[in-house]
This record gives C-alpha cells, sequence and structure tokens, in this order.
C-alpha cells in the first residue's frame, strides 16, 4: 500500500492547487521544508502528495539522524512517477492541463489507458480516470497469487 508519495514543481503552491482539483483534497503546509504543502485525498488509507519545490532533494542521515533535505541544482526530467486515480474523466484532466499550459494526453500501457499529465511540463503523473482504473486492475489480477 502506497501511502503518499512527493513529486517536484516548480511553483508549490498553484500546483497544490491544480492537484486539488484533480483529487477533491485538502491542503496543508509540510513544515519540514520551506514552501511545500501535502494534499490529502481523504481516504481511509491516508492516501497523500507531498508537493515540494522542483530543488529539494532529500539526502540520508546517519545512524543517529533522519534524512534531511537539500537545495540542489533543479533536474529537468526524472523517470520517477506514479500512476494515480482519480474520479475525473479524460475530458476534464485535459481542461485542467490545458489550463495551466502543461501537457497531457491519452495513451495505451499494454492492455490500459492512463493520462499522461505533465506538471510544469518536466514531471509526469499518470492519472487513470475509473475506467482506466478497472482496465489497470484487470491487468494486475493475472499477478497475483493464487
Amino acid at each position: 500500500m502506497i501511502h503518499h508519495i512527493s513529486i517536484p514543481t516548480l511553483k508549490p503552491k498553484e500546483t497544490a492547487l491544480v492537484l486539488q482539483k484533480i483529487f477533491k483534497g485538502k491542503i496543508t503546509d509540510f513544515s519540514p521544508t520551506p514552501n511545500a504543502y501535502m494534499l490529502w485525498f481523504g481516504d481511509d488509507f491516508g492516501s497523500a502528495l507531498e508537493i515540494y519545490p522542483a530543488d529539494t532533494s532529500l539526502r540520508p542521515g546517519n545512524a543517529t539522524e533522519a534524512c534531511h533535505f537539500q537545495i540542489q541544482e533543479t533536474p529537468h526530467y526524472t523517470a520517477v512517477h506514479a500512476a494515480i486515480s482519480c474520479d475525473l474523466s479524460t475530458q476534464e484532466i485535459l481542461s485542467i492541463a490545458k489550463e495551466q499550459n502543461w501537457h497531457a494526453a491519452e495513451f495505451r500501457r499494454g492492455s490500459f489507458r492512463v493520462v499522461e499529465f505533465w506538471i510544469d511540463n518536466h514531471f509526469m503523473l499518470e492519472l487513470l480516470t475509473p475506467e482506466m482504473a478497472q482496465e489497470y486492475l484487470q491487468m494486475t489480477y493475472k499477478h497475483r497469487d493464487k
């Protein structure tokens, strides 16, 4: 079970507000580092997105200190992404992306579809409409232990 994932963005507050339109969650400050926010989905799993400035990185601590935040040069692209279900239609997602001038488009990933939703045109979330989520779950059933 994934409870939260962090995402980089050039405009954390604005991005949090955009993602709130998609996931209908509650935004709070994320105090360990400046200009960061949490978007709480409000579900029974505590699902959330941590939204950081793109130049923030996590660095390991040691045996007695937890990880710490550090500012670094902003990487333009990363392989890190997440597939997240939402209650919106493809057209609603594409409309939100268009409002922000962010790239978004629907694509097939083998036996299921996703909407690539490019935050700041540099970080991708794969958003799944309810129908897409069902396709994804059908694909994953064959990977379960029987």
